[in-house]
């Protein structure tokens, strides 16, 4: 298991971890630290996107808008979906009638069905 740049385990937990640039010390204080996740996978991917959010951030040297770490992390989280909800989405976008809803939902079924008999 290697180190991940920018970050420190505790307890089990990873945390970002790092020294704001002086020009940046007014919008964040002098350091970040903030919780990414226990898995190790998990933590070097939010803190290797993180690194490039807030450099990219600190890259103006005129004004430093601060960046909602919370808000960056949750972004990178992936979102669940449901099924009915792509459906709905799907229906939606290629202004399909309710009543051919069968033949407009069948990628999805045979999708699902393809994905069941390759799973294990």
């Amino acid at each position: 298991m290697s180190h991940i740049q920018y970050t420190i385990c505790r307890s089990g937990t990873y945390y970002y971890n790092r020294r704001v640039p002086k020009q940046a010390i007014a919008a964040y204080g002098s350091f970040i630290r903030h919780a990414l996740s226990s898995d190790f996978e998990e933590a070097s991917a939010y803190a290797e996107r993180l690194t490039s959010v807030l450099d990219g951030a600190w890259a103006a040297k005129v004004k430093i808008i601060p960046v909602d770490i919370s808000s960056v992390i949750h972004g990178f989280k992936p979102k669940s979906s449901l099924l009915s909800e792509m459906a709905e989405e799907y229906c939606c976008l290629r202004e399909i009638e309710q009543k051919p809803m069968r033949v407009a939902l069948s990628p999805f079924y045979i999708l699902g069905v393809k994905s069941k008999a390759i799973s294990p």
